[in-house]
């Protein structure tokens, strides 16, 4: 069954008949006959020769995971995205189809899938297409609130990652460095000393 049904939301209706608030896959809320649903006579919101064909590809996925970190209490997610507020502003999956599918397809073709993930360029607001991008996994780590930023000749890096990156530092040197109480430009700017045991740290 795609028909997922919330028991506090429902209604009377004629002949006494008893109606309840349902939500598709797809993410489409609709009114169903209770007796109907139960007996698996309703299993679809009309959608499916529109937009079931796609449940199994991974841009479904993604919105399907979206929803979960939005809306589902039981994620381990939800409580990042709930003391934000952060909402779904896409009403349905084909209206997230119809604004992020080309640009999916266009990264997806220079990256592949499974570097294409969703990413929201203010973490602080909420999913829409004004607010969203198509990212790999490390722009989306660089795009964490809990990165550490650092300064450097007047240059912002977002993440330990990426000091490390631009400069090609060992990422255990780097940390060992800067645990050892080492200035960040004497870190930066020592040069590595590749037959020393600890990961070239530079002593």
């Amino acid at each position: 069954m795609t028909l997922t049904w919330n028991s506090e939301r429902r209604i009377s209706g004629k002949g006494k008949s008893t109606y309840v608030e349902c939500i598709c896959v797809c993410w489409t809320k609709k009114w169903v006959c209770l007796n109907s649903l139960r007996q698996g006579d309703t299993k679809w919101c009309g959608c499916q020769n529109r937009i079931h064909w796609m449940t199994n590809t991974r841009l479904f996925r993604l919105f399907h995971w979206m929803i979960q970190r939005c809306t589902n209490p039981r994620c381990r997610e939800r409580p990042y995205y709930w003391w934000k507020w952060v909402k779904i502003l896409w009403k349905d999956f084909m209206e997230f189809y119809n604004d992020m599918h080309e640009s999916y397809e266009i990264h997806v073709s220079r990256y592949w899938e499974w570097q294409t993930t969703i990413d929201r360029i203010d973490v602080n607001w909420n999913y829409c297409k004004e607010n969203c991008r198509w990212a790999t996994r490390t722009e989306q780590n660089d795009n964490l609130t809990s990165n550490r930023k650092f300064n450097y000749k007047w240059k912002e890096y977002p993440t330990f990652a990426s000091l490390c990156r631009e400069f090609w530092i060992w990422k255990s040197a780097m940390r060992w460095r800067l645990n050892s109480w080492w200035s960040l430009e004497k870190a930066i700017e020592t040069p590595l000393q590749k037959h020393n045991r600890k990961n070239d740290v530079g002593l």
